[in-house]
C-alpha cells in the first residue's frame, strides 16, 4: 500500500496535477503521504510541496523529520515559526542566485 502512494505521489508531480496530489493527501492522510515523501528526493519532495495547499504543505513540514526539512530549506520550504521574519534579501539577487 505504501509503495502505491509513492508511485502516484511521484506520477502526480511529474503530471502536475495538483487534484491527483491533493486527493492523494485525502485519501491517505498526513502521515502516509509524508512518508511517501520521505522516499523521493529533495527535488520531488519540494515539487509535491509547491502543489499542496498552503494548510496541507505545513501539515507535511511539521511531520517531516529534522534532517529532511534540512534539505528542503534551501528551496524555500520552511516552518512558520520562521516566516513571521521576512526575506531582506532584494529579488534580483534571489533571481541570480537561481539562474
Amino acid at each position: 500500500m505504501k509503495h502505491h502512494i509513492y508511485l502516484a505521489l511521484r506520477a502526480a508531480v511529474a503530471s502536475r496535477r495538483i487534484a491527483n496530489l491533493q486527493q492523494l493527501f485525502s485519501e491517505h492522510g498526513v502521515l502516509a503521504f509524508t512518508e511517501a515523501l520521505l522516499n523521493c528526493s529533495p527535488r520531488v519532495a519540494a515539487d509535491a510541496l509547491s502543489l499542496l495547499a498552503a494548510s496541507e504543505r505545513t501539515s507535511v513540514l511539521r511531520h517531516l523529520p529534522h534532517s529532511a526539512r534540512e534539505k528542503l530549506r534551501p528551496m524555500g520550504f520552511q516552518l512558520e515559526q520562521n516566516i513571521a521574519n521576512p526575506c531582506r534579501i532584494p529579488a534580483h539577487q534571489l533571481r541570480r542566485q537561481f539562474a
